[in-house]
């Protein structure tokens, strides 16, 4: 099973790796900006694998070990509050002005890239504070 994954692994980094050297190489459009299109697809593509697969196995862990479903339930419980939260402080009254001078001024969408951008920032900063107690408590052992 893991060399299943393993090759998984490599054919999402070498189609990866494709994506982005036609976009710094391929077609630009009139004012020189390359297409990005592709890889904006391809990213939205990985992050809901990335979201399935952490459901899938949440849920495989739970029912496989029923002690272990506390645990999930709580990071969901977690995740949904910071996803939450972020959606209160996000801000769709200030337009975003793209480089080709198009205006985005739809609520939706700025709300989406602003909670975004939150849950990023927090996703972060929890991984900067998971690395640092982690060296810590091995340096303690």
């Amino acid at each position: 099973m893991k060399k299943v994954f393993n090759i998984i692994l490599v054919v999402l980094l070498i189609i990866t790796a494709i994506l982005t050297v036609m976009m710094l190489f391929g077609p630009k459009d009139g004012s020189g900006n390359p297409d990005v299109n592709p890889i904006i697809i391809w990213t939205y593509i990985l992050c809901a694998l990335a979201i399935l697969s952490a459901v899938f196995s949440a849920v495989y862990c739970s029912i496989n070990n029923s002690r272990g479903s506390k645990g999930s339930l709580i990071a969901l419980v977690i995740v949904v509050l910071v996803v939450g939260a972020s959606f209160m402080f996000a801000d769709s009254t200030t337009p975003m002005v793209l480089s080709d001078g198009t205006v985005v001024d739809s609520p939706m969408i700025l709300s989406i890239s602003d909670a975004s951008l939150y849950v990023s920032y927090v996703a972060l900063a929890v991984a900067i504070v998971a690395a640092i107690f982690s060296e810590i408590k091995n340096a303690i052992k």
